[in-house]
């Protein structure tokens, strides 16, 4: 497993106390009944069940009334991965390299197919010069057309930000 991955992971509060000084988005909404975590995530309580039977979540949703935070980490991440589909020999993939419990946020982290691993979405800051990068090359290879697409694309962008009228 990649250091980094450490970064995206939720750690578990001691017994009893819960953080709530500027708690992490999603988690700020307050803590939430593994139901309707599955609910919002459309995964099927059954499946849920047989997440714990499997060992992939670390504790049983069936004998949880609230979700900690790392809780909520965990069977928001495993959950998503099932109800988009993944059955057992692929979450056995996906999972073979990261450490349990998995307490992972992915919306920090992306599967990367071509060698099966998982790595951390780059900051805002790479993401922004890698695409300054890409338009410097479009510019030097004479890309008109994918020019004016992402300038179309920016300028609705930017309409329907000032639609808001919070700026």
């Amino acid at each position: 497993m990649s250091y980094d991955l450490e970064q995206a992971r939720v750690h578990r509060e001691p017994e009893g106390k819960r953080p709530t000084l500027f708690p992490m988005v999603p988690y700020a909404t307050g803590p939430l009944s593994p139901a309707i975590l599955c609910e919002h995530i459309h995964l099927n309580w059954q499946a849920a069940v047989w997440l714990h039977e499997k060992g992939w979540l670390s504790f049983d949703p069936q004998g949880v009334d609230e979700l900690a935070p790392a809780e909520e980490a965990e069977l928001r991440f495993v959950g998503t991965l099932v109800a988009a589909g993944c059955g057992e020999p692929m979450l056995n993939t996906m999972l073979r390299d990261l450490e349990k419990p998995y307490t992972y946020r992915l919306e920090m982290m992306y599967f990367a197919w071509e060698d099966t691993s998982w790595r951390l979405r780059p900051p805002a800051s790479e993401q922004s010069r890698r695409f300054e990068r890409w338009i410097d090359e479009l510019e030097e290879s004479a890309s008109l057309g994918s020019l004016e697409g992402i300038r179309s694309h920016v300028e609705k962008a930017i309409r329907e930000v000032q639609s808001w009228g919070i700026y």
